[in-house]
């Protein structure tokens, strides 16, 4: 008969996250440092487009990362803290859909493409749509999950 293994709750797991994304945070304020430097020497509203987007969305590409990160430590939690990681995936799916949506917003910015701008309006709104189906969507792949773990 095969043992099962339990994974235990540990406060060292919770707070790994946290110091990796501060860790990646860093760096990427090292990469805007970097190119406002090269910015400053080539003028180019491109670059300032998005050195501004980035740095506009730093608090956001940090929960991001926490966000994504917990989700996967919670669902190695079967029955437990496992329920809320579909949650926690949804979320973060929505909150890169919308760093998404900013990103085609300054391409359009400089393309002006209608297409692009009828992407992001269908995006916006119907943003509250997207999260629905995306929270179905990953509790269906969590049910399935457990249904599998369970024969």
């Amino acid at each position: 008969m095969k043992k099962k293994k339990h994974r235990q709750f540990s406060i060292f797991r919770i707070l790994m996250p946290i110091f990796g994304s501060l860790l990646a945070l860093i760096g990427v304020v090292l990469i805007i440092f970097i190119l406002k430097l090269i910015n400053f020497f080539i003028g180019s509203i491109v670059l300032e487009g998005i050195i501004n987007l980035i740095w506009n969305n730093m608090l956001l590409l940090l929960f991001i990362s926490l966000i994504t990160t917990y989700a996967n430590y919670f669902s190695k939690f079967n029955l437990t803290l496992g329920v809320i990681a579909p949650l926690l995936s949804t979320v973060a799916g929505i909150m890169i859909i919308y760093f998404i949506v900013q990103i085609m917003d300054l391409v359009n910015k400089f393309l002006n493409l209608e297409a692009i701008a009828m992407i992001s309006s269908f995006v916006n709104d119907y943003f509250t749509v997207i999260f629905i189906g995306l929270l179905v969507v990953s509790y269906i792949g969590y049910l399935i999950e457990i249904g599998k773990k369970a024969r």
